[in-house]
């Protein structure tokens, strides 16, 4: 500080009144603001009720402040030392004192608040913060001294460092922040949200059509909703223009009615996820790209084999490999038909055409196709309908899509393989009731704590898994209309049971 501020003598208590006022006017002192700081000052304080003067002499100030105690004193972290002097001086160690510091002056904050300031507003100045702090004391029925004195002198120290910690958190932490009021004005502006807007918080903070620059409305708001993880839905995904007009994409999360915070309408955290969905893109590209493009060789690759199938001179062993040739080639065909299915239904663009599905002569074929893989490992594969082992020609009719629902079959069936040990036996059940049930029963257990998270995409404790087989297999059971679940019984067995409709969706 350069000057000193003059000592304070004892004040005579007078009550200040403007001419042609017949009640006294709230009144602000402030010290040493720069012409633009002080404009805006006297701008806020006019509109909240209050009179304003601006001193940049310390004495004078002093003189004023004497002669009619105002209301509140504003001043910076500069003349904390004259904040100090008004503490220590009991006739005036009532009136508020309100510190204008600088979001990165954490230790003149501090400072401040040792030295007996009621509160702290933020440089570069947000007029709706001090316009709040000043309505609050205005609103309030209680007398200056009784909002000043348990601020100012009985705060304990490490509670004003444990709240600098946040603040630096805050303006540190890779997450953008944001806080409005009511009336859409933002009041809080992290640095985080400025790299990311590439807006400064001086352009937001002045401009009351800010947040509707940045922040879609709320039908444009897409949803993050995952089913298995409560909550999730109060997580919104959307793209908005920076400054420099390259687009951004945000997951966004208001938690205004979860963490509310006096003063503070509408708040939440967003955390900037533009490469990811950049890569996402690309992967899903790829990924469609590939699949495409296995079409045409696989499609070769079979027609080939089969057509071998009508050569006379094979031997019984040879069309016997022949014929798992063909069977595995159109398995893997329609794997790459189903991924392409599944990346429809997750974005909710597929639509399904129902079919006339014989469900009993598809869980023949399957138990045929991984009769070997079961073979080498001691392993029988069991099936049943009604309870009874399935005739070899039983029909049940279902309308459904063929291709998807053997696709969640075989991958049960493949895991209750690689579940059980040799010699094993692993039944697949048909129950030809309404909704038709299936049920793959294998010897051997899930640990509990997986259990919730079965059906969970990427969730496996299978040594090399991608835990993707069973986050599809619900997709699919989904969208051909059924349920899906898993239980596991006392004796050590475990069942996975899927119901679906006998006839369309």
């Amino acid at each position: 500080m350069n000057e000193t501020p003059k000592t304070l003598a004892p004040t005579t208590g007078e009550t200040h009144l403007n001419a042609g006022e017949t009640t006294p006017r709230r009144r602000v002192v402030a010290l040493r603001l720069d012409d633009v700081l002080a404009r805006a000052v006297n701008d806020v304080a006019a509109q909240c009720g209050f009179s304003c003067v601006v001193h940049q002499d310390p004495e004078t100030a002093a003189n004023d402040i004497q002669g009619s105690p105002p209301d509140c004193v504003l001043l910076t972290t500069d003349d904390i030392p004259f904040c100090a002097q008004l503490r220590h001086h009991e006739p005036l160690s009532h009136v508020p004192v309100i510190v204008l510091a600088r979001a990165e002056d954490h230790s003149g904050a501090a400072l401040a608040l040792q030295s007996g300031a009621s509160d702290l507003a933020a440089l570069p100045l947000n007029p709706h913060e001090l316009a709040f702090r000043l309505s609050r004391l205005a609103a309030s029925s209680a007398s200056p001294s009784e909002i000043a004195q348990p601020l100012a002198s009985s705060a304990p120290f490490c509670l004003v460092e444990s709240e600098l910690r946040l603040k630096r958190a805050l303006k540190n932490m890779p997450v953008m922040v944001f806080a409005a009021d009511q009336d859409g004005c933002i009041l809080f502006f992290n640095p985080e949200f400025e790299r990311v807007t590439g807006y400064s918080a001086e352009d937001i903070m002045k401009d009351p059509d800010a947040l509707e620059l940045l922040m879609p409305k709320e039908e444009n708001l897409l949803p993050v909703v995952d089913p298995g993880i409560p909550g999730s839905e109060e997580h919104r995904r959307w793209t908005f223009r920076a400054k420099d007009g390259r687009e951004r994409t945000i997951i966004w999360s208001n938690i205004s009615d979860r963490c509310p915070v006096p003063g503070w309408s509408k708040w939440g955290v967003g955390l900037d996820i533009t490469e990811y969905a950049r890569l996402e893109r690309l992967r899903e590209d790829v990924e469609r790209m590939v699949r495409h493009d296995l079409r045409n060789p696989l499609g070769a690759l079979v027609g080939l084999a089969d057509l071998l199938l009508d050569d006379p001179a094979l031997t019984p062993t040879q069309l016997e490999i022949l014929r798992r040739i063909v069977l595995a080639g159109g398995r893997v065909t329609r794997i790459v038909e189903n991924s392409l299915a599944l990346h429809a239904m997750e974005r909710g663009t597929f639509k399904l055409l129902a079919q006339r599905v014989d469900c009993a002569a598809m869980l023949r074929d399957l138990a045929h196709e991984f009769e070997g893989v079961a073979r080498a490992r001691g392993q029988v594969i069991r099936l049943l309908c009604d309870d009874a082992p399935l005739p070899v020609d039983r029909v049940v009719n279902i309308q459904s899509s063929k291709a998807l629902l053997e696709s969640v079959v075989a991958n049960l069936l493949k895991n209750a393989i690689e579940a059980s040990v040799d010699g094993s036996v692993i039944s697949v059940a048909l129950n030809d009731t309404s909704p038709l049930r299936i049920d793959v029963t294998n010897p051997g257990s899930i640990a509990p704590d997986m259990l919730p998270r079965l059906f969970k995409r990427y969730e496996t404790n299978k040594p090399g898994g991608s835990g993707i087989g069973l986050y599809s297999a619900r997709l699919v059971v989904t969208t051909l209309g059924g349920e899906i679940w898993c239980e596991p019984s006392p004796d050590g067995h475990t069942t996975f049971s899927l119901t679906l409709p006998r006839s369309g969706f």
